[in-house]
């Protein structure tokens, strides 16, 4: 019943959503009630920045809405298609907790984005980012502002690979620096998702 914003970016023939997921995936697990949360518990909250969610519910590991995740996050190394050689990170394409026809981006995707539509991982647009921007401003507007939760300087979300032992792989935005990089969480860490539309393989 959620409505996203979303943009084309032109330079990677990609649509992404520019608001963060705010989907109540509520699978109790044998260490939490709950798995996904308004941050500070206040459904105001949600409304402005979207939910928080624990890996296996970001993945969708309880296989609620597709088999992709099923059983991911729980200590259990993801079982993916067997790769090619020539396409291996394209198998990583996990729908997750998004609405069909979106999936949760593998760390390709994220790189993609970040160097195509901000310059890289550390960018002059990140640190000068504001909390307002118009989306049709320019053919090419600055991204950066829309991948932060309002008044923060540091957010931070999922990728679909892992779990790694008892970790995951997530992506962090901050304006210290105006610095992209990849980081590695335990899997019960609270971080947000944001999705990206499907898109064919064999446009590789």
């Amino acid at each position: 019943g959620q409505v996203y914003k979303t943009v084309y970016v032109e330079s990677i023939d990609r649509t992404w959503m520019i608001q963060n997921l705010n989907y109540a995936y509520l699978q109790p697990t044998a260490e939490l009630d709950s798995s996904s949360w308004c941050q500070n518990d206040d459904p105001e909250n949600c409304g402005k920045n979207g939910r928080l969610y624990i890996w296996s519910a970001a993945m969708d590991s309880a296989g609620l809405f597709s088999e992709d995740g099923n059983g991911c996050g729980y200590g259990v190394i993801c079982d993916y298609p067997e790769p090619d050689t020539a396409n291996f990170f394209w198998y990583w394409i996990v729908r997750g907790v998004c609405p069909a026809g979106w999936h949760l981006p593998n760390s390709d995707e994220w790189s993609e984005f970040v160097f195509a539509a901000l310059g890289g991982y550390r960018s002059t647009m990140l640190a000068k980012r504001s909390n307002e921007v118009d989306l049709f401003d320019s053919v090419q507007p600055d991204l950066s502002p829309l991948f932060f939760d309002l008044n923060s300087r540091t957010v931070e979300y999922w990728e679909s690979e892992g779990p790694w032992n008892e970790y995951a792989n997530s992506v962090v935005f901050t304006t210290i620096g105006g610095s992209v990089y990849e980081s590695s969480k335990p899997r019960f860490t609270k971080n947000r998702v944001r999705c990206i539309q499907d898109y064919e393989r064999d446009e590789w």
